[in-house]
């Protein structure tokens, strides 16, 4: 029941970050990511894709001036959508 839960709140954030692309105004990546996560999350074909996504975010956030504090905070929310 959880899972499918969380496969339709996904499937709406997708459609929603789609709706984004066509209203200027309406951030469209956030919902989509989240969407992915929501999904991806039990997904095995999807896995990988938040796999490279992770690996990205690291690559680029790796160098910007962030305090220790920001970067443990930003690991754990990054665990706690990866489970």
């Amino acid at each position: 029941m959880r899972q499918h839960l969380r496969e339709i709140i996904g499937f709406i954030l997708i459609g929603v970050g789609l709706i984004g692309f066509l209203i200027p105004i309406m951030p469209s990546v956030p919902f989509i990511l989240a969407g992915i996560a929501l999904i991806g999350a039990d997904n095995p074909r999807l896995k990988p894709l938040l796999e490279r996504v992770k690996g990205l975010k690291e690559k680029f956030t790796k160098n910007l001036p962030n305090s220790q504090l920001t970067k443990e905070k930003q690991s754990s929310t990054t665990n706690k959508i990866l489970g």
